[in-house]
């Protein structure tokens, strides 16, 4: 249900416009209404609702008007004396100062003013268009006018606020001064009055349609406006994921799968589903927590203490004795052959794991067999080959250790890092292409020597390319038959 505060009311007769108001400092985001009664003490010319309204940054737009107070003749609908008119505003950052209310054309002899502030009302729309539900105006033509009651529609909530303000001029012919009073259940928020100008504004929270005041003394009309105020209202349906809310939330639908661990509620956020989630701790109801594996993975022995990540390898691995105490990201390990890990531990966040081997890793030949105690002659097992492209691919593979990189720069020295990388990175290529190409053949011998002609050749190379002043006769670089 709302509240309200009144900001400022005041009185300004025979006086020219603009009027201006005391300096108020609205909140942000909180509905305002300004009233505004207005009266010419003859119906020779009518006037209307002001030609402005500003302040406070603020854009004031009228809600509707209620003329009253018949001219001299008797006739309602003919140059009416009085008018009471109703602006609404609302903003995300107002500035402090007075409002200004202007009129051009036919200004009236006086005015009166009410801004009136409501916090827990419906803030959606365009300056507070949609806290507004309805308006209704009336009058009474009765002389004296004792009371008069404005009928709403039935309110569209019991909760809503309904809001109005009333007006009457004294009857000049009985010269006494008038006394209006609030409806019954209704607070009066300002009132004031004297000559031809008597206002006052009510308000009730929640429940009644029927906003009413009572005159005493001799009121010659009475006229009055009523709206109903939409209260703020929160969409009961919430889908939360891994979100902690102390107060109340609209609806939240994350678009995508949420991963989480160790999440705590500290109020209430929907259902709780939990698939196949372990050390996950919830102190509230929680939205949906999903977790999935990407891949097809196969874990033993894996223990994990917190929420566990997303564990997406790219190929199918078999991991043992594997302990994460922490909370573990995403394990990618990469192979173009078979890997197996065993005894791995960690005691801290992990990032991704990449394990890459480029070729076949020759397992260490078994151990010999147990001798037993008979003499019988044993045959003798041959060793198992050597296999030097499997060697050299090891011995090769690093950054800045490459054994590569010094065997350049024994022909190019001043050799450049990028240019150096490029020229080892040629030269591995045409190794790799060798050693496939020989491999059933392969002595140590024939490695090494094919590795320093490669070796010279692009270091040689790299200095004709990379320096213009530098010519070598094309028999230093090159020489047949050295990439056979």
């Amino acid at each position: 249900m709302a509240t309200y505060t009144q900001l400022t009311s005041d009185t300004d007769q025979w006086d020219s416009p603009p009027f201006v108001t005391a300096s108020i400092t609205p909140a942000a985001n909180k509905l305002l209404i300004l009233t505004v009664w207005a009266f010419a003490q003859t119906g020779s010319t009518p006037f209307y609702s002001p030609s402005s309204v500003t302040g406070n940054g603020l854009t004031w737009t009228e809600i509707g008007f209620q003329d009253y107070f018949p001219d001299d003749a008797g006739a309602p609908t003919v140059n009416p004396h009085c008018r009471v008119s109703m602006y609404r505003a609302i903003g995300a950052a107002p500035s402090a100062g007075s409002v200004t209310i202007d009129y051009t054309g036919s200004i009236p002899d006086g005015i009166a003013w009410s801004i009136t502030q409501f916090d827990g009302t419906d803030i959606s729309g365009t300056n507070g268009a949609g806290a507004i539900v309805q308006v209704v105006g009336a009058q009474s033509l009765a002389v004296p006018a004792p009371s008069l009651t404005v009928n709403l529609a039935p309110l569209s909530s019991a909760n809503n606020t309904t809001f109005a303000a009333f007006g009457g001029p004294w009857d000049n012919a009985a010269g006494a001064p008038i006394t209006l009073s609030p409806g019954t259940g209704y607070t009066s928020l300002a009132t004031g009055g004297g000559n031809w100008l008597y206002w006052l504004s009510e308000v009730k929270l929640g429940g009644d349609n029927t906003p009413s005041v009572t005159s005493t003394g001799a009121a010659e009309a009475l006229g009055g406006l009523a709206i109903e105020i939409k209260e703020f209202t929160v969409d009961t349906h919430v889908a939360l994921t891994g979100v902690n809310a102390t107060t109340a939330v609209g609806t939240v639908a994350p678009k995508s799968q949420a991963t989480l661990g160790g999440v705590s509620a500290s109020a209430d956020l929907g259902s709780v589903s939990l698939p196949k989630v372990h050390g996950v701790q919830g102190t509230g109801q929680v939205g949906n927590l999903a977790v999935r594996i990407a891949a097809n993975l196969q874990l033993t022995g894996v223990e994990a203490t917190g929420g566990v990540g997303q564990l997406a390898p790219t190929h199918e691995k078999t991991l043992a004795k594997v302990t994460g105490t922490a909370q573990l990201g995403d394990v990618a390990i990469h192979s173009s052959s078979q890997l197996s890990i065993t005894g791995v531990q960690a005691t801290a966040g992990i990032g991704s794991l990449g394990l890459r081997i480029l070729h076949d890793i020759v397992e260490p030949p078994p151990p010999p067999p147990r001798v037993n105690n008979n003499f019988a002659a044993k045959p003798k097992k041959r060793p198992a080959p050597i296999d030097h492209a499997t060697n050299w691919v090891l011995k090769t593979i690093g950054g800045s250790d490459n054994p590569l990189n010094a065997e350049v720069r024994k022909y190019y020295p001043e050799i450049d890092e990028d240019v150096l990388s490029h020229t080892v990175t040629n030269i591995m290529t045409e190794m790799n292409t060798f050693l496939a190409i020989k491999r059933g053949v392969l002595t140590k011998a024939m490695v090494d020597a094919k590795e320093q002609q490669l070796v010279k050749f692009y270091a040689l190379k790299a200095i004709q390319e990379h320096n213009a002043d530098i010519v070598l006769d094309e028999d230093t670089v090159y020489k047949p038959g050295l990439l056979s």
